[in-house]
């Protein structure tokens, strides 16, 4: 899947996609960060490797790699990063939970300015989880590689 950015959302059916690629992007960043996580450790026995990938909170797992990824000079990912990566949970809820309530039961001109509203939030939910899936999915393939 292409993670660029998305300029406009023109209407319900962009909505839809839109908010379709912010549940993409932040299932992989969580499942990605938690390999990264496992990886970076090296030292996991099977059973803890699993209960980071089907156990662990991503605030738990973020919490743990940005510590374990600030003990070296070389960082894997950037501090602005670590910051948006705590907002993940928060933007995965709204998505998941709040966004279509955000416009969907008002009506006439109302509608159209919390539609407005609303897509200009996914909109730019959208851009900066496509920036960050690109970073760590990076992050995931050449880290081993390093």
């Amino acid at each position: 899947m292409s993670a660029e950015n998305m300029e406009s959302i023109e209407d319900i059916d962009d909505y839809f996609y839109c908010v379709g690629r912010i549940v993409f992007f932040c299932q992989c960043i969580e499942h990605d960060v938690k390999l990264i996580y496992v990886m970076m450790r090296g030292d996991l026995s099977e059973d803890e490797e699993s209960d980071v990938m089907g156990h662990w909170t991503l605030g738990k797992t973020v919490q743990k790699l940005r510590r374990l990824d600030g003990e070296g000079s070389d960082h894997y990912l950037p501090e602005g990063d670590y910051d948006l990566l705590e907002s993940l949970t928060r933007i995965r809820n709204h998505c998941a939970h709040e966004c279509f309530q955000d416009w969907v039961y008002e009506s006439g001109a109302k509608h159209d300015e919390a539609f407005e509203k609303s897509a200009r939030r996914m909109l730019n939910d959208h851009n900066r989880l496509a920036k960050l899936y690109r970073s760590v999915e990076r992050v995931r393939m050449e880290y081993p590689a390093e």
